[in-house]
């Protein structure tokens, strides 16, 4: 059935537009691209991520730990971040009993954090992990 109001005949054409891979969907609007990562994106997620630890640092608790190892007496936590795409991403902190909101991403990366951590070099290496994760699936994936 074809719709009659105005909002949604426009709405079928520039999908439509899209789907035909036209480079215009409304006379001189060029159609809007989907973001791909890069190294905006990357450093993007790295300030995010930067910031995320900070906050995460000032709960660590004195009876948390970053591992089960019984010699572990360091207070810290364990923090998994996670992307399908290297421009959206979750964590999740613990285990989570598989609640937590990394189980629908491909692509983890865990961080032991500490007081002490340095976050932006945690960061920086957490977002290096996920970008190569996510270009080395790119190999893997069929049309």
């Amino acid at each position: 059935m074809k719709p009659t109001n105005p909002n949604d005949l426009l709405r079928c054409h520039v999908t439509g537009a899209i789907e035909r891979g036209e480079a215009e969907a409304i006379a001189g609007k060029p159609v809007p691209q989907k973001e791909t990562m890069n190294k905006k994106t990357l450093r993007q997620m790295e300030r995010e991520i930067r910031a995320l630890l900070i906050s995460l640092k000032r709960e660590i608790g004195d009876e948390y730990r970053c591992s089960d190892d019984p010699e572990d007496n360091i207070p810290g936590m364990l923090v998994t971040v996670a992307t399908n795409d290297g421009i959206t991403w979750s964590y999740q902190t613990g285990d989570n009993s598989y609640s937590g909101g990394c189980y629908s991403c491909r692509h983890w990366s865990l961080i032991c954090l500490y007081r002490r951590s340095n976050c932006t070099e945690l960061a920086a290496s957490a977002v290096d992990e996920l970008a190569g994760l996510v270009e080395e699936s790119k190999h893997y994936e069929t049309v």
